[in-house]
């Protein structure tokens, strides 16, 4: 009897904690941060992702830092309270519910998830952290579309691997939990949930990062109207002072009779008017 109650125990416990990290994980802290700057929801702006990056795409950097260290501090929150209602396995199961309650909220979109984890390595794994760092750092000379997905796949297998290995050999871990079966379960836990919320918002990121390539106009397809002024056909009637083809009609006034005056071959004008046997040629003066 003593010990399915003592069971009993552990289980309402650790169910604490997992309810406890994932009401934490649900804190909105980027929907907060629009509302103090003043702007609207960040799903409808940028990539459409409540999390950091997206805040300090459209809020600013300071914002996005901001949200940053909120959501690490909601994993770091999420590992204490939950170390203290279960021990090591419930700081761990505490601080995956937050990444689950930060990437997959009730009634709205979640963020993706990647700031929160880091606060779940801070709280439980902190000897994982400059391993972490140093596959941040090599994957950084990737282009922008391709580092944060690349990034948090490679470190979220080395996360994995590491605490397994931790957990196997029983190393030490100071600052963080004791490392049991739990701790490499927490983490591919986690990995799993961000790689799912990763997926499900791929389609909104790539049209994001696809802005600002397709903004250069089409080529204009032959015989499409354009802003410039045709070419004029040989013969056609244009304004006075615009090039003339050799040949064609130009209209001006003459100064003595008002008649239209012919363009000659020479340059000259040439005037007709009734009662002119010959034509008067017109040396540079429409008058004379």
């Amino acid at each position: 009897m003593t010990g399915a109650v003592r069971s009993w125990r552990r289980t309402v416990r650790l169910l604490a904690a997992a309810s406890g990290g994932y009401l934490l994980g649900m804190v909105p802290s980027a929907d907060i941060a629009a509302r103090l700057a003043g702007r609207p929801d960040l799903r409808a702006s940028g990539t459409g992702n409540p999390g950091a990056l997206n805040a300090g795409h459209v809020l600013g950097k300071s914002w996005g830092a901001a949200v940053s260290v909120a959501d690490i501090a909601k994993g770091v929150a999420a590992a204490r309270l939950g170390g203290a209602l279960a021990g090591p396995a419930g700081a761990n199961l505490a601080s995956t519910a937050a990444v689950g309650g930060h990437c997959f909220p009730l009634g709205r979109t979640g963020g993706k998830g990647v700031a929160t984890s880091i606060g779940q390595v801070i709280g439980t794994f902190p000897a994982y952290l400059p391993l972490d760092a140093a596959v941040a750092l090599a994957t950084s000379a990737l282009p922008h579309k391709q580092r944060t997905r690349t990034a948090t796949t490679v470190a979220s297998a080395t996360w994995v691997l590491t605490a397994a290995h931790w957990w196997w050999h029983g190393y030490r871990n100071p600052g963080g939990v004791t490392p049991t079966v739990s701790l490499p379960l927490a983490a591919a836990a986690s990995s799993a949930i961000i790689a799912l919320r990763f997926a499900a918002g791929a389609e909104t990121v790539d049209t994001f990062n696809r802005q600002g390539t397709n903004r250069q106009e089409p080529a204009q397809p032959v015989g499409s109207t354009r802003s410039e002024e045709p070419e004029q056909p040989v013969g056609s009637t244009r304004s006075v002072g615009s090039a003339q083809p050799v040949g064609s009609a130009r209209l001006r006034r003459s100064g003595r009779s008002g008649e239209p005056v012919r363009s000659g071959r020479w340059g000259r004008s040439v005037q007709d008017g009734p009662g002119c046997q010959d034509s008067t040629l017109a040396e540079g003066r429409s008058g004379r």
